[in-house]
């Protein structure tokens, strides 16, 4: 994806109500806001961390 530098946008995670509390769903939310995430989105330097 390429933006321009002054763009801001949001990523979210939307699952089924039914998923809400699911092993995988619990993955992907603990992958999202890892301090691995947070290294890469803090190091772009045009991402804000919003977790």
């Amino acid at each position: 994806m390429i933006t321009e530098l002054d763009d801001h946008f949001a990523l979210h995670v939307a699952v089924r109500e039914e998923d809400a509390d699911s092993a995988a769903t619990e993955a992907l939310k603990a992958a999202f806001t890892s301090d691995q995430v947070r290294a890469v989105i803090e190091a772009s330097g045009t991402i804000d961390v919003a977790f």
